[in-house]
């Protein structure tokens, strides 16, 4: 459930919801209830602006439906591609559980975090500083690759978070992907809990160059220096009509002199728009080899066919620019 998709009128979508209730309750079905940091909904934005902490108010409103129908077969997701907001909104939301009285399951994960070594570092940084604070039950890495990929990353940063914990998934993994994410382990954490504000990465057997890299990514990662842009891409689902993980690469390499921009490449028009709420721009497949290219929360050009849509996009950036 997306509470701010659910109904438009929010005394409709308690109803609603607690109509699914009572099905989820008679058939033993579990609920996992995700907000979303670009689909909070108005009522909630209006409250609380679109916060890490209307993350967490809007999870307790639809949490306090299930208490008052005894309902608790329930586990919660706040899904924000920006890690700071990501971390800060759980932080929230287990504070107002405690206050509560109930605590629900959690499932962590950075959600649209992109390819490469990035969005791998990224996932690290975010999930386990979390899980070092004693939160989180589940886990999810989202990644713009084949998702089999997603499954080591996933078990690497719970190994590191918990010595010990070897897998098979884990011996999948190279010695480059193991080196950054328990370098991304270890001084994420301490520079989102504001311990440090500088490190140097372990080298490894990498040259000196990685080494720096390395660090730059962690740093871009906390929000703490931004030395490229800043990319963001769903992982692709059913609803995606296009070759998400080839498009995303090419929007990345046209777009990639535009330091400080956050630019975001989305699978379709459903929860595309919604889901890169951090984005200064962005390309959403509508399906039918058409795009909707946006600037913020605004689509400025509508039904662009895919082999502009990347040209479309660039001149948008310049004319935003100039």
């Amino acid at each position: 459930v997306n509470p701010g998709n659910f109904n438009r009128d929010h005394s409709l979508a308690c109803k609603d919801f607690q109509k699914l209730l009572e099905i989820c309750r008679n058939s033993g079905t579990a609920i996992r209830i995700g907000i979303n940091h670009g689909s909070l909904g108005e009522r909630i934005t209006s409250l609380y602006g679109n916060t890490p902490d209307g993350m967490a108010r809007a999870a307790m409103e639809w949490l306090r439906m299930c208490i008052d129908n005894n309902f608790y077969n329930v586990v919660v997701s706040l899904k924000a591609s920006n890690v700071l907001v990501m971390v800060e909104a759980y932080r929230r939301l287990q504070e107002y559980m405690k206050e509560s009285g109930f605590i629900f399951p959690l499932h962590l994960g950075v959600t649209e975090a992109g390819n490469g070594d990035s969005a791998r570092i990224k996932s690290a940084v975010g999930i386990s500083t979390l899980l070092k604070e004693g939160l989180g039950d589940t886990i999810r890495v989202s990644l713009t690759e084949d998702p089999e990929e997603e499954l080591p990353v996933g078990e690497l940063i719970a190994e590191f978070c918990n010595p010990g914990r070897a897998s098979h998934c884990c011996r999948k993994a190279d010695s480059w992907q193991r080196h950054i994410v328990s370098q991304s382990c270890l001084w994420g954490p301490q520079i989102l809990s504001g311990r440090i504000d500088d490190f140097t990465p372990e080298a490894g057997d990498f040259p000196g160059g990685k080494q720096e890299y390395l660090k730059d990514e962690i740093l871009q990662a906390c929000r703490k220096r931004f030395y490229r842009p800043e990319f963001v891409a769903c992982p692709g689902c059913g609803r995606t009509m296009f070759d998400l993980e080839s498009v995303f690469e090419q929007v990345k390499k046209a777009t990639s002199g535009y330091n400080g921009l956050c630019i975001a490449v989305m699978g379709c028009i459903v929860n595309g728009p919604g889901e890169m709420a951090d984005a200064d721009f962005g390309y959403v497949g509508e399906g039918r080899s058409l795009v909707t290219i946006y600037r913020g929360k605004e689509a400025v050009y509508r039904h662009i066919p895919q082999n502009e849509a990347i040209g479309k996009l660039v001149e948008l950036i310049e004319k935003s620019r100039s």
